[in-house]
């Protein structure tokens, strides 16, 4: 929840911020500049900020209207955002989506999860690069390496094996709170053993841009 300005209940104007987790109030910004009352704020889910326009200012109806438009977001906003395709395995095409709106935000923990992966072992591939993987570009065609249709996205640096319950997996990951993280990417694959379904047994998930925001 955000909330800003209006009347403290007397003559004057408020003009701090304010963001409600369901658990603590966290002041924001607050400058005089943008002190007002009765104005329109909304929330733009698909750009993922807020939206303000308009109100009264000190001097009321007469000689204060405000005709202003203004945006409140934040610099490095958080996102998990999907890019490339997975190829079939027994169950179907191996998904990876950030799991209930969950996003990377600094000093937080993040979840996501894979889902259509049949019984077999599962991993998700982490790495800082979808553009080269050592002297190889990406993405990365499979066919020559057993796994046809199927391709890579990321650079595997590290990677990390996941409980597969009933053909999905959640992977959860703490984001460290370091400033200088802020607006960094990296890039995320499922991958999942398919016995019978090519000559390496193993299929890939699509792949996922995951950028490290800060509020």
């Amino acid at each position: 929840m955000v909330v800003f300005g209006g009347v403290n209940g007397g003559p004057s104007l408020l003009y701090d911020t304010w963001e409600w987790d369901g658990t603590t109030w966290i002041q924001r910004f607050a400058s005089p500049f943008f002190q007002r009352s009765y104005h329109a704020m909304v929330f733009d889910s698909k750009r993922g900020q807020c939206v303000m326009f308009g109100g009264y200012g000190p001097g009321g109806t007469t000689t204060g209207d405000h005709a202003d438009t203004w945006i409140y977001a934040p610099i490095f906003p958080a996102s998990f955002s999907p890019y490339g395709t997975g190829c079939p395995g027994s169950t179907g095409i191996p998904t990876l989506a950030a799991e209930a709106d969950s996003r990377p935000w600094l000093g937080t923990s993040f979840t996501a999860k894979l889902a259509n992966l049949g019984a077999g072992a599962t991993a998700i591939l982490l790495g800082d690069s979808k553009a080269a993987w050592g002297s190889r570009g990406l993405p990365l065609d499979l066919g020559p390496f057993g796994m046809p249709g199927c391709s890579l996205f990321t650079n595997p640096i590290v990677s990390f094996g996941l409980v597969n319950t009933s053909g999905s997996a959640i992977w959860s990951i703490p984001i460290p709170g370091n400033a200088s993280y802020a607006g960094t990417s990296l890039y995320t694959q499922g991958a999942v053993t398919s016995p019978g379904t090519n000559p390496t047994g193993a299929v890939t998930s699509n792949a996922c841009e995951m950028k490290l925001g800060s509020k």
